[in-house]
């Protein structure tokens, strides 16, 4: 593989390599070089390097620091992007959208758990090719879907389930009515986690105003053993999705559609009347 040829190569030649090809190298052993595309001979950043795990596991704590002081003490410390709080928004002038940073997170994950309130087939939908990808690799995945206010699509649902390597479930109304927004990937110890306001749609991916935190931890960390004991709390509470309970549930999505459709027709009936 790829992986094991840069790790043979680093332990025998003690390759040419920079700082970022020890970002998340927790995931390969006694050497654990990950951005094969930073492997460079045109930086004045390369050094010799020769890591043992124990070497790595320092700089990674290292880098977790520093990303700490720069994102909650002072701006004007040098710090890893990879390792620093950051707020993640859909911005045309920074051209900036929260699907980025989902992309590339569902690129390299090993695990991934989202719990969003709301799920549409344009948010299923653009992200299609990360979840073909990953079910490829056997990369797992949980989904956690609310049916507060029942506006989760069952069509995105059906989508979603198409991936046999993902777990799909939803908060039904009678146990609560969930809204949190929260996407974590487990990238071998470390958690990266992205948490706010975006649910699973295409505009709050890509359009909306939407203010969303990035942030790291280890998994000895207590923010992460809390997170991840809410997530497993709540998906313990959640219906499994399958195509029965999708057939169920879309006869009340279509029933609620109608609904709100005949209620805005009245009230722009009711405006006009008003007008007059």
């Amino acid at each position: 593989s790829i992986a094991g040829t840069i790790i043979a190569a680093i332990r025998t030649y003690k390759c040419l390599i920079t700082e970022l090809t020890i970002r998340r190298m927790y995931r390969f052993g006694d050497i654990f070089p990950i951005s094969y595309d930073t492997l460079s001979l045109e930086t004045d950043r390369i050094q010799y390097c020769s890591w043992t795990k124990f070497e790595v596991a320092e700089m990674i704590e290292d880098y977790f620091i520093k990303g700490l002081e720069r994102g909650y003490i002072d701006e004007s410390i040098i710090a890893s992007e990879e390792y620093r709080p950051r707020l993640i928004t859909n911005s045309a002038e920074r051209k900036e959208k929260v699907i980025t940073s989902i992309k590339q997170e569902m690129e390299t994950c090993d695990e991934f758990m989202f719990s969003v309130a709301f799920v549409n087939s344009g948010g299923v939908n653009a992200l299609a090719q990360e979840f073909r990808n990953m079910d490829r690799k056997g990369v797992k995945g949980k989904i956690i879907a609310s049916q507060y206010q029942n506006f989760t699509e069952p069509n995105a649902l059906r989508a979603l389930l198409k991936n046999s390597n993902v777990d799909v479930r939803i908060i039904t109304e009678d146990v609560s009515n969930m809204h949190s927004k929260c996407y974590i990937f487990r990238h071998g110890d470390v958690y990266d986690v992205i948490i706010g306001s975006s649910n699973l749609t295409n505009s709050a991916l890509c359009e909306n105003i939407e203010w969303n935190l990035k942030i790291n931890s280890k998994e000895s960390g207590e923010i992460i053993k809390d997170i991840l004991a809410e997530f497993d709390h709540n998906f313990s509470l959640a219906t499994i999705v399958d195509s029965k309970w999708i057939d169920e549930y879309s006869k009340i999505y279509d029933d609620q559609k109608l609904f709100r459709r005949q209620l805005n027709a009245n009230k722009a009936l009711s405006l006009g009347n008003s007008g007059r």
